[in-house]
């Protein structure tokens, strides 16, 4: 297919195939970000900032290898496509790794644990990014349709939802099932192992007659020749700012949901599950009430709105602790949801304004880069939230308790502050990145 040639509407079949991809993306990054940390804590008897520690390398690691998977992808040739075989590729690494980081073998000595699971991290990232550069790619081949790729996109923000409910409140339920140990970790990788590779396949095989294009010129990218102009536009630095900031809160707040679930509250995986089904639910539930409030008060003040309630609510984790009544509980749970739904809203949408900004500056399109080194701020940010955590948990001397134990003192300070302080810290902080737009504010952000 050529850029030219007008684009016939995608097959149902293509749309929701396609979009059952974010499935696998979403399972692997929420399941390690969500799980992994306690799983080396309180099962394997790794220190927290040495968990931390790996989990933080090797999203690092992840960010370096996307512009290498780009190039490798847009280069590559095939019948079928440039992009989907790495969509089983990706997905069946992806799944050895996880399977591999949740069925650590019992009785390895420390070091050779650590060892392990920094492979097995290492090779989840591989799977991941080949992956899912692989997917971002395809609905720019697939049509060249506008309202195309916005309906593929629509369906796309439906399976995130599936996936988050699947891994976010389901996975604790099979956690319970199993008995909730160690064991039970290995029971729940399996179960989504088999869920990456079904739904990567069903990815794979039902956009097989999709369009696609083919690489016909050698690539020559301006990257290095545009650099120096890079940073001109002040809306994509306060974007990249505000992502990265707010980042670092919400994964803390999602690393530690586990530690405040079961150490301060007290409660059973069930509880988790309720939560995260929850809060995914506030997430999905409110795009009407943003998209309606982005039309009346504009993005910046739609953030500061969405931020606030995020930063409240975590603030009342944080006060509450035990002593937190079953209604707030849900309170609470969906506020957060709200928020976190909000704020990403808002921040997903500003992208398109930041680069339209950079290109009347600069004159050159470089969408794929600046959109690269957007990701590149999401993964740091992963990463410095899941470090400083781990590194809240030592300052504080943090020890899993034996089973049937009870975390007191410091410990049981550090769940809190990770769950409740440090998020609010970082999402209500992220607010002040927006007043280097205080003079140069485009119109249409604010009204």
């Amino acid at each position: 297919m050529t850029t030219t040639e007008p684009s016939p509407p995608l097959p149902l079949s293509v749309r929701i195939g396609w979009a059952s991809g974010s499935i696998v993306t979403s399972t692997l990054v929420f399941v390690t970000t969500t799980f992994f940390l306690r799983f080396m804590t309180d099962f394997v008897g790794i220190g927290a900032a040495v968990a931390g520690g790996l989990l933080a390398s090797t999203k690092i690691f992840d960010a370096l290898i996307n512009p290498l998977m780009g190039l490798f992808s847009d280069r590559s040739r095939g019948e079928g496509g440039r992009r989907r075989r790495y969509l089983l590729i990706g997905a069946g690494i992806g799944a050895i790794a996880m399977l591999g980081m949740f069925n650590l073998p019992v009785g390895l000595q420390a070091g050779t644990a650590t060892t392990v699971a920094l492979v097995m991290l290492m090779l989840s990232s591989v799977g991941y990014t080949a992956f899912n550069v692989s997917y971002l790619s395809m609905p720019a081949e697939m049509t060249t349709s506008s309202v195309e790729r916005a309906g593929l996109i629509s369906f796309r923000i439906y399976a995130l939802a599936i996936a988050q409910f699947i891994a976010g409140g389901l996975a604790p339920l099979v956690l319970m099932a199993f008995g909730g140990g160690r064991s039970a970790y290995g029971a729940m990788a399996v179960a989504l192992a088999a869920l990456i590779m079904s739904t990567a396949m069903i990815a794979f095989i039902s956009t097989r007659k999709a369009p696609f294009t083919q690489l016909t010129a050698q690539m020559r990218s301006r990257f290095w020749a545009a650099l120096p102009t890079l940073f001109r536009s002040r809306l994509y630095v306060t974007l990249l700012l505000l992502k990265a900031t707010f980042l670092i809160g919400s994964t803390a707040h999602t690393a530690t949901a586990a530690y405040y679930v079961h150490h301060v509250m007290r409660a059973s995986d069930a509880t988790l599950s309720l939560f995260l089904t929850v809060y995914s639910a506030g997430m999905v539930l409110s795009q009407m009430l943003w998209l309606w409030l982005i039309k009346r008060i504009g993005r910046v003040r739609c953030f500061i709105v969405a931020a606030g309630a995020y930063t409240i609510a975590s603030i009342a984790w944080a006060m509450m602790g035990a002593h937190l009544p079953a209604g707030l509980f849900f309170v609470l749970s969906t506020v957060n949801g709200m928020g976190a739904g909000g704020i990403l809203l808002v921040s997903e949408s500003m992208l398109p304004e930041a680069i339209e900004e950079d290109y009347r500056l600069s004159g050159i399109h470089r969408e794929g880069t600046l959109a690269s080194l957007f990701a590149f701020a999401e993964k740091f940010a992963h990463a410095a939230g899941l470090a400083l955590v781990g590194a809240l948990l030592a300052w504080y001397g943090y020890v899993a308790p034996k089973t049937g134990g009870i975390l007191n003192g410091d410990g049981l300070r550090a769940v809190m502050a990770a769950f409740g302080l440090l998020p609010a810290t970082f999402v209500g902080g992220s607010c002040l990145w927006l007043l280097l737009l205080k003079r140069t504010r485009p119109a249409h952000l604010v009204a």
